[in-house]
Formats: C-alpha cells, sequence, structure tokens
C-alpha cells in the first residue's frame, strides 16, 4: 500500500484525522522516520541487493517510500527558482525511482550518496530544459509572466 494510501487515524485533542475527499491527510507530525516500515532485522543494504537480484515491484515501492524524505529535501533547495514546489518535488521523487532502479550496493556507497547527486542533475536538468533559452532582461521577464498569468 503506498504512503498517500496508508495512514492512521491519529487526531490531536479528540479532534478527527484531517480528510479531503474521503482520503486521509498526513500532516509532518504524522510522518514515520525512515525505514520504520521495514523489519528491523534487515538493513536497506541488503534490500537494496535483494531489490538488484528480485526486481520485485512491491520492495521497489517500500525502498521509494522510505528515501522520500531525500528528493523532497532536494527539492526544498530549489524553492524560489520560478517553479512551484509541487512540480520540483515530482522532478525529485521521478528522480528517486530512477536511483532506486539504478543503485548497486556492491560499489560500497551509500545509497543517499548516490541518490542525491542524481536527484539534483535532475532538477537541475528540469531547470535548464523548461528555463528561458535567451535571458531578457528582468523587467520583460516580469511582464511576459504577467500576461502569460492572465490568458
Amino acid at each position: 500500500m503506498s504512503s498517500i494510501q496508508r495512514v492512521e487515524s491519529r487526531s490531536h485533542a479528540g479532534s478527527p484525522a484531517p480528510s479531503c475527499d474521503g482520503v486521509a491527510v498526513v500532516t509532518a507530525h504524522e510522518r514515520e522516520p525512515s525505514f520504520k516500515w521495514m523489519s528491523v532485522s534487515r538493513s536497506p543494504r541488503s534490500l537494496f541487493q535483494e531489490f538488484k537480484r528480485t526486481r520485485d515491484p512491491e520492495l521497489r515501492t517500500r525502498l521509494v517510500e522510505g528515501h522520500l524524505n531525500i528528493a523532497y529535501a532536494a527539492a526544498r533547495r530549489f524553492i524560489g527558482r520560478g517553479e512551484d514546489l509541487e512540480d520540483l518535488k515530482q522532478v525529485a521523487l521521478l528522480a528517486l525511482v530512477q536511483a532506486v532502479d539504478r543503485f548497486d550496493p556492491s560499489f560500497g556507497v551509500t545509497f543517499s550518496s548516490f541518490a542525491v547527486p542524481t536527484i539534483i542533475g535532475s532538477l537541475k536538468r528540469h531547470f535548464r530544459d523548461r528555463g528561458w533559452a535567451v535571458r531578457p532582461p528582468r523587467p520583460v521577464q516580469e511582464r511576459y509572466l504577467a500576461i502569460d498569468g492572465l490568458i
């Protein structure tokens, strides 16, 4: 079950858990720390080794869910550069999935050492591909964005 669908009905001071169209919302205080969802006896490295061997989609999902914080932190580094945070998170999450698929635990590095440059590179590529090809003066850019917002 994905982290979006998996929600416990915790509440504050007797109030019901927040929801949106029947889907419960996970607030920041309800998020579980990384790897709490994994069995205590298995290390992340052994899970990556098993995923490399089996390519099990359920294990892939568990590994991605366990490392969401890496993608979100990388996306937050690019706030204020003309893209919505949600768009940046989507780019970072796609890069995280690619990093999980390509990670080789036999290289002897931690997953985060591999994933962070992969995610940052994808975010930079996103800005390069979606940015301005020619750098007009700032007032021209702002005027364009104002007109584009009206259309």
